[in-house]
């Protein structure tokens, strides 16, 4: 179904994390696993209220995050009653310096807006569009792509397998493992189902190299759910063969998110974050 959960709070943290390490990598091919569309109008929705309206409004007088890529780019589509996605954000980053973009859906709608963005700052030529699963498109595509290449994996479940048998973590390893630049986003909902994912990450993904990331956890959350729900309760990144420096970064950002939505609210209720890091190795 067509995603509709845009500009939400988990869209801020992702695609802050995405423009910041696009601007330092200049990655020559861009992949996405779950591009949905390239440009969205805004609706003024609860979840787009808590999430980039409150991020465009306390951002500005916090430095690093005013002066990031994604503060820049997303005031100035807010402007235009507008959020850029991520295919646009990527498009709009690596336009001088890419050369494939690469994106996998399975809605026809957002992969034709994909096309009209692709269009309009003339990278059509450099935009490769595939509807299909992209967990055996991904693995298929895999042994082609340049060592070069970065890849980010944004599924809602991480750990259910497609019809070739893959899950989204299977992609995540097989990427790391080949020493692809890897960003991966994934969801949860109670502190239990963080706990089984930290499991599952472990179990899975130990001995793949040091994966670091950072999850934005609801405080309202509690260990079976959350009475508050601005899109996704909690959500986390994972990133792999990045510099150092990246994850001094996103750890940082990830920092700051919280800091800002310490007195947020949503729909009435209390919608502060708190931040939690995560490391395997």
């Amino acid at each position: 179904m067509p995603f509709s959960h845009f500009g939400n709070y988990a869209d801020v943290w992702k695609h802050l994390a995405l423009c910041h390490i696009l601007a330092l990598e200049q990655v020559p091919v861009y992949v996405e696993s779950n591009a949905a569309s390239a440009s969205y109008k805004l609706d003024g929705s609860p979840g787009q209220l808590y999430g980039i309206c409150h991020f465009l409004a306390q951002a500005a007088v916090v430095p690093p995050l005013c002066r990031s890529h994604y503060y820049q780019l997303e005031k100035r589509a807010a402007e235009q009653g507008r959020y850029t996605g991520s295919p646009g954000l990527a498009m709009q980053l690596l336009n001088k310096t890419a050369s494939r973009f690469l994106f996998f859906d399975i809605e026809a709608a957002a992969l034709d807006n994909i096309r009209r963005y692709a269009a309009g700052l003339k990278l059509d030529a450099l935009t490769e569009l595939r509807r299909e699963d992209s967990r055996g498109g991904l693995m298929k595509v895999l042994p082609d792509l340049p060592g070069e290449a970065f890849v980010l994996i944004d599924p809602y479940y991480i750990d259910q397998p497609g019809p070739e048998g893959f899950d989204y973590l299977d992609v995540f390893a097989a990427c790391v493992r080949r020493g692809l630049r890897t960003l991966l986003w994934y969801g949860f909902h109670s502190l239990s189902e963080k706990e089984g994912l930290r499991q599952l990450f472990h179990h899975r993904l130990k001995g793949s190299g040091p994966i670091n990331g950072a999850e934005l956890i609801l405080a309202e959350m509690g260990r079976e759910g959350s009475p508050v729900n601005p899109g996704i309760p909690a959500n986390g990144l994972l990133w792999a063969n990045m510099p150092g420096t990246v994850t001094r970064d996103l750890l940082a950002f990830s920092g700051l998110l919280a800091d800002i939505y310490r007195d947020a609210r949503f729909e009435g209720h209390r919608g502060a974050l708190h931040r939690e890091v995560v490391r395997i190795v």
